[in-house]
């Protein structure tokens, strides 16, 4: 058995009976048990789940964070759409970070748009897999968060994550 088989035997699978849920705030995320929830509502509500690390290093870990806002009150008037608010996003990024786009997906029956960014951050090499859209004037930030070195290692673990959100 080659290893790559190894290691794709080990990634976990949502319709498998081995995950916990988030349920709250008008949705529900399933998640492996191996990793660990985390709330964080200073500023607005952010719901983090952080994978296992993978060495002493704290940076081995990777997250997948849900940021929901509600919209200004006149990006409802003027009815912000996802492709809006994800192009938007895209301008703003692409000043700071060197971006490219990813497929789109499906979330609860929304099709989303991904955009991927990359950039050091003192010695340490950065992906992320940012992802916006809107519902009912609350938009929906989701980012999955590692290292260069650790984004594939988790990849399917944190696509499953991002994939099983679903409005209550």
């Amino acid at each position: 058995m080659s290893s790559e088989t190894e290691s794709n035997s080990d990634i976990w699978d949502i319709s498998s009976q081995e995950f916990d849920t988030y349920n709250g705030n008008g949705f529900s995320i399933k998640y492996p048990p191996s990793w660990t929830y985390q709330d964080n509502n200073n500023v607005a509500l952010s719901v983090m789940f952080v994978s296992p690390q993978k060495t002493e290093d704290p940076s081995s870990s990777s997250a997948v964070v849900f940021n929901i806002n509600k919209l200004p009150s006149d990006y409802i008037r003027r009815g912000m759409s996802s492709e809006a608010l994800y192009n938007d996003a895209k301008e703003i990024l692409r000043k700071t970070y060197k971006i490219s786009n990813g497929k789109d997906i499906q979330i609860d029956w929304i099709t989303v748009k991904k955009i991927i960014l990359n950039w050091m951050d003192g010695t340490k090499a950065l992906k992320w897999e940012y992802i916006v859209f809107v519902k009912n004037g609350i938009s929906y930030d989701i980012m999955y968060m590692s290292t260069l070195e650790n984004f594939d290692e988790v990849y399917d673990e944190a696509e499953s994550i991002i994939t099983s959100f679903e409005f209550e």
